[in-house]
């Protein structure tokens, strides 16, 4: 029904009274579901000529097999959130073609640029049914950030085999902040050249370029300034914008919501009117705004970079000048958990240790997996001492960076460790992990952690939560005993920059720091070439923690490095 209302919708109103009726029949029960559309659209005159062959079909549909499963069909070919809204009644289905056909709205990000801009966009009620609708929104199925990011890739890939010069992709959203799920999958596309003036045509049609560049059964709705394609069964919002309005674009499509109400809020109080299409004073002159950097000047801001953008008084802490000097990757200077085919890596050792040198690192650890780890391979006593000699092999070969041995080791369920003291004491670090809670109380595994982080020997404690984004949340465990205990005992802990876990979390790190908790980011990859791609994985969820470089033990020389290790020991 709505493919068939979508067919006729411009060219009459009528349509969407018939819109309407289908959908609301879906819920009444099969026996009257055809004499009720029918009775809905007796009288109704001006339906294009097209309109009576699509009628006919539909209402025999409809008595054949209720609106149910055509409203459903249907909504497969609707933008996700617009889906959402539509099959949930968070609003009508006049509304929701209202805002799409009048707005462009397609994602939730649109959805929240209409309920939070200026009044008089939207006419209330509708302003306020738009704005409720967005928590639910919220709630609904999560993308993980690993796969979010790589469906960007793919189109990235995808753009470049296509187009010389290819665009450059932005992404927006939450998959921009690191958050570790994703509700929407945006993107701002950008000509490769930098040009400082952008015209509103060049950006429209750069993208009926990365239109014409991907298979059309891709393309799900085109629209102006956006298209939704299906890359890999997820949908991905693409958007351009001229150069003027850049900058604005990006920060409502950024979010989150109470971040950017705040701002609107702030440009009220200075007599200007933030949207999506720009700033501009209320007499009407616009302002530029080609970066975000741009717009957070005109409100008197410095810049705030994404991932601290919540909407939880940041505005308030960058007026006052008192952000933190967030970590960067140009900070890390190396990775100090990778996984090799020693246990459930894809890589050898010298593998690993090459791509890290490539990126620039000082020193990487080789920590593979102790024996009671329930990975494909593991590590026993005799393929550490093996693995001990191939990494003395490797260090004699691969010049400019210094390569440390370790282990992951499991704590067992009775808090002792996987590896005897012997074995631990040969090498340069130990990493304590908690896979398995065998059934325990959080009270249980907080005591494993403690008898782990008391241990001389252990070095590092990883991914605390043992979380798994999008599908557990990870342990409830007493992080504030758990980062005191760190802080006591000299143990550093991880921010893992594993799409299967990011943990900790952001909230996590910043109490982790608060505590005087020593903080290790890294990559915890099993792959070389998904080295540099987890590592900012885990700089940006530390970063949404306002975590700085000092918090950060591997910002540190690899000198340096050592000297915190043995400290632990003594």
């Amino acid at each position: 029904m709505l493919a068939a209302c979508r067919a006729v919708q411009r060219e009459t109103a009528a349509a969407r009274a018939l819109f309407a009726a289908a959908a609301e029949a879906a819920g009444l029960p099969a026996g009257r579901r055809g004499a009720w559309v029918r009775a809905r659209i007796t009288g109704v005159e001006g339906l294009p000529p097209s309109a009576d062959a699509i009628l006919a079909d539909t209402l025999h549909a409809i008595r054949r097999d209720g609106a149910g499963p055509i409203v459903e069909a249907a909504l497969a070919g609707v933008p996700r959130d617009l889906a959402r809204v539509l099959s949930a009644g968070l609003l009508s289905p006049t509304e929701v073609v209202d805002v799409h056909e009048r707005f462009g709205a397609v994602t939730a990000g649109d959805l929240a640029g209409l309920a939070l801009g200026p009044a008089g966009r939207l006419a209330e009620p509708l302003r306020q049914r738009v704005q409720d609708a967005l928590p639910a929104l919220r709630g609904e199925r999560r993308i993980p950030l690993g796969r979010a990011w790589s469906r960007v890739e793919r189109l990235d890939a995808a753009l470049a085999e296509s187009l010389e010069p290819a665009p450059r992709l932005s992404p927006l959203g939450s998959l921009r902040r690191f958050a570790p799920v994703v509700g929407d999958i945006e993107v701002l596309a950008a000509a490769a050249a930098d040009e400082d003036v952008v015209e509103e045509a060049t950006a429209d049609a750069l993208l009926d370029t990365i239109a014409g560049a991907v298979e059309p059964a891709a393309m799900l709705h085109r629209g102006r300034r956006t298209a939704t394609l299906v890359v890999d069964g997820e949908q991905v919002t693409v958007r351009t914008a001229a150069a003027a309005e850049r900058g604005t674009t990006e920060l409502f499509h950024t979010g989150a919501a109470g971040h950017v109400r705040a701002l609107v809020e702030r440009a009220r109080q200075r007599g200007l009117v933030l949207t999506p299409e720009g700033l501009r004073r209320e007499d009407g002159m616009a302002l530029p705004s080609r970066d975000e950097v741009e717009v957070y000047g005109h409100l008197d801001l410095p810049f705030l970079a994404p991932e601290l953008r919540h909407g939880t008084g940041e505005v308030e802490a960058a007026a006052a000048g008192s952000l933190p000097r967030l970590v960067e990757m140009s900070d890390i200077r190396g990775d100090l958990h990778v996984h090799t085919l020693f246990s459930d890596g894809r890589d050898s050792v010298e593998a690993m240790v090459r791509a890290a040198r490539a990126l620039g690192y000082e020193y990487i650890a080789i920590t593979d997996h102790s024996p009671s780890a329930t990975a494909t391979r593991v590590l026993t006593r005799e393929r550490l001492a093996r693995q001990a000699d191939d990494v003395a092999a490797v260090r004699r070969r691969v010049e400019g960076i210094t390569v440390l041995h370790g282990v992951e080791v499991d704590i067992l369920p009775d808090g002792s460790l996987d590896f005897a003291d012997e074995v631990l004491a040969g090498l340069d670090l130990v990493l304590a992990s908690l896979h398995d809670p065998d059934g325990q109380s959080a009270d249980q595994l907080l005591e494993r952690y403690l008898g782990a982080m008391r241990h001389p020997l252990v070095s590092i404690v990883t991914h605390p939560a043992n979380r798994t984004p999008g599908r557990h949340e990870g342990y409830a465990l007493d992080f504030a005993a758990l980062f005191a205990a760190a802080a006591e005992t000299g143990t550093i802990v991880e921010v893992d920059g594993g799409p299967a876990h990011l943990d900790l979390d952001g909230a996590l790190a910043a109490q982790a720091v608060a505590a005087g908790a020593l903080l290790s980011i890294d990559s915890d990859c099993h792959d070389a070439n998904r080295l540099a791609r987890q590592m900012r994985f885990g700089v940006g969820t530390a970063r949404r923690g306002g975590v700085e470089p000092a918090h950060v033990v591997n910002t540190l020389p690899v000198d340096a490095l050592r000297a915190v290790l043995r400290r632990k020991r003594a």
